[in-house]
């Protein structure tokens, strides 16, 4: 069963992330687009508390971003691996610390894409991002690549 509207986003929002961030009870929202007609990504982010279910904190990503993916490493950061700005997609990446509401560049992909995957690899605490899309062409790639924090 799902219980209607519980809560609401400051923004809305589709194809942005989500991810559950322990050290903080909450969930990170992070761009996205808000206009699909005009293609317009989102350069903002959110965090939902799980205990009151209300929005504690919004602000302002490093860039625009949608079609993204986040995951939370081993050492509670989060890393966000950009996806398409609005014109074409990005390579650059950013870490989120969530203990001090604090945005910083990351390491680059070496290819640009959106739509991919990004899993935690435990054993090793690096992300394995695969496959994606390549705008404005909608080339799909069959490529991985491997972050190591």
């Amino acid at each position: 069963m799902f219980v209607p509207r519980i809560a609401r986003l400051s923004n809305a929002r589709g194809y942005h992330t989500a991810t559950y961030i322990p050290s903080i009870q909450a969930i990170l929202f992070s761009g996205g687009e808000s206009n699909f007609t005009t293609s317009v990504a989102l350069q903002t982010y959110e965090l939902f508390d799980i205990r009151t279910f209300t929005i504690t904190r919004n602000g302002t990503l490093l860039a625009p971003k949608t079609g993204g993916t986040t995951t939370l490493l081993l050492s509670g950061e989060v890393l966000l691996v950009e996806g398409y700005d609005g014109l074409n997609d990005t390579s650059t990446c950013e870490l989120y610390n969530p203990l001090k509401d604090l945005w910083r560049p990351a390491a680059s992909l070496t290819k640009a894409r959106d739509g991919h995957t990004a899993t935690l690899l435990e054993n090793s605490g690096q992300v394995l991002v695969c496959g994606g899309v390549i705008q404005p062409s909608y080339s799909v790639l069959n490529e991985c690549e491997l972050y190591r924090p």
